[in-house]
């Protein structure tokens, strides 16, 4: 059985290699260390796609399976995350104060956050 640090990082990486996210934001419980039995690992993805947010985690979610930690994917297009960002009230903006950056494309290093 892997450790937490490494369930994640292996879920980001083939996260990473099948749907090639420009950002990949860890929240919530594993990124506070606030570990229980059922523990969720939160992850915010930042794609453009043309698919309803409902529909957007479905592939990746079929992609991983079953994993050893339920897991919650948020899929925001650019244009939602910067619009959410920008907003003190919006989810987004609160969340990304207790959150990590666990993958940026190189292309977009550098870009306002």
């Amino acid at each position: 059985m892997a450790t937490n640090n490494q369930f994640v990082q292996a879920t980001i990486e083939s996260i990473i290699d099948f749907y090639d996210p420009e950002k990949i934001i860890l929240f919530g419980a594993f990124y506070q260390g606030n570990l229980n039995k059922r523990s969720i690992v939160n992850l915010l993805l930042i794609k453009d796609t043309d698919l309803p947010k409902s529909q957007r985690p479905a592939a990746i979610n079929e992609h991983l399976g079953e994993t050893e930690f339920p897991l919650d994917i948020l899929i925001y297009t650019t244009e939602e995350y910067y619009q959410g960002m920008s907003n003190p009230k919006s989810f987004l903006y609160n969340m990304t104060k207790q959150s990590r950056i666990m993958y940026e494309k190189q292309e977009l290093v550098g870009r306002k956050v």
